[in-house]
C-alpha cells in the first residue's frame, strides 16, 4: 500500500530547521489535496474489473498533529 501512495504523490519527507532561535518545519508538498485523493489511489486493477482502491482496505482519516517538545 505504501508504494501505491508514494507513486500517486510527489511528496517528500521533511525536518525541522533551527534558524535565529526559531524552528521552521520544512516539507515537500505533493499532489494529493485531501482525504478523497488518498481514498481513490488504485492498489490493483484488472482489465474489465472495477479494481481495488486504498479505501477498500484501509480507514482513511486525519491523525493527531506532530508533538513538539516535552
Amino acid at each position: 500500500m505504501l508504494s501505491a501512495v508514494e507513486v500517486s504523490n510527489g511528496d517528500v519527507g521533511g525536518r525541522v530547521v533551527e534558524w535565529n532561535g526559531r524552528e521552521y518545519m520544512v516539507r515537500g508538498r505533493g499532489y494529493l489535496a485531501g482525504l478523497d485523493d488518498l481514498r481513490k489511489i488504485a492498489l490493483k486493477a484488472k482489465s474489465g474489473h472495477a479494481g481495488l482502491y486504498l479505501a477498500d482496505v484501509a480507514t482513511i482519516h486525519f491523525g493527531p498533529e506532530m508533538r513538539r517538545g516535552a
